[in-house]
C-alpha cells in the first residue's frame, strides 16, 4: 500500500467526531533544512505502544531520527528524508500493512512524494529555506491543508486556475494560488489528490 494512502485512512480510522479536534497529523519543512513530523498517538490503538528511539547522524547533510515523546510520534531529518521517516511510522505502526486500498489511478502517490521531496531540495539554497517552506496538516473539520511557499521558486508566475468542488462536507477540494502560496484544503480523503494536483501543476 502507498504510504499516502496509508496515512489517510490512519486518520480516517482515528476521526470519531471528538479525537480530530484535539490531536494532529503536522508535516513541514524546518530550517536545518529537513522535514519535522509530529502525529498525535493519545487515544489511538498506538498510544501505548513502545518505540526504541532511533538516531542516526552521519553528517550536517545526512541525518534522520524518530522518537515517541508524550504520545507523539516524533520524527525529523534531512531534505531527503521525508518518504524514510513516514515509512518508519507505518511499519513500526504495524497495520494495514498488508490491506489493499485501491490507489487513485490519477495519482501515483510515491512518486508525488519523491517529486515533494526533489522539489523542496531544488529550493534549499541562500535563505530560501530559512523564510519559506512547506506545511501539511491536519484539520478538525476533519481533513487535509497544505501550503507550499512559491516565492523565489520556477513556479512563483507560473499560472494556476483556481478549483473548488464542494459536492458535500465529506467530498470536497479547494485549491488555489495566492500571494506566491499554493494552498489545498480537502475532506478526509484528499491528501493524495492535493498533493497529486500540486505534483501535476508543477510539471505542467
Amino acid at each position: 500500500m502507498e504510504i499516502l494512502e496509508w496515512l489517510q485512512k490512519w486518520y480516517k480510522d482515528n476521526c470519531n467526531g471528538e479525537w480530530e479536534y484535539k490531536f494532529k497529523i503536522e508535516i513541514e519543512t524546518i530550517a536545518n533544512p529537513g522535514w519535522s513530523v509530529e502525529i498525535d498517538l493519545e487515544e489511538t490503538v498506538l498510544e501505548d505502544k513502545e518505540l526504541n528511539e532511533h538516531k542516526y547522524d552521519l553528517n550536517d547533510f545526512e541525518w534522520k531520527h524518530y522518537r515517541i515523546i508524550n504520545k507523539i510520534f516524533d520524527g525529523a531529518g534531512d531534505p531527503n528524508k521525508l518518504l524514510e521517516i513516514l515509512l518508519a511510522f507505518k511499519k513500526w505502526a504495524g497495520y494495514y500493512t498488508n490491506l489493499d486500498i485501491v490507489a487513485n489511478s490519477t495519482y501515483n502517490s510515491t512518486a508525488t512524494l519523491i517529486f515533494l521531496q526533489q522539489w523542496y531540495i531544488s529550493q534549499c539554497y541562500e535563505e530560501w529555506h530559512d523564510l519559506f517552506g512547506v506545511k501539511i496538516r491536519t484539520s478538525s473539520t476533519p481533513g487535509w491543508e497544505v501550503i507550499i511557499d512559491l516565492e523565489y521558486t520556477e513556479l512563483e508566475f507560473k499560472e494556476f486556475k483556481t478549483y473548488n468542488s464542494n459536492e458535500d462536507k465529506n467530498n470536497w477540494k479547494y485549491l488555489e494560488v495566492e500571494d506566491k502560496k499554493f494552498y489545498g484544503k480537502g475532506d478526509i480523503n484528499k491528501l493524495v489528490e492535493i498533493l497529486g494536483d500540486f505534483h501535476l501543476w508543477a510539471l505542467s
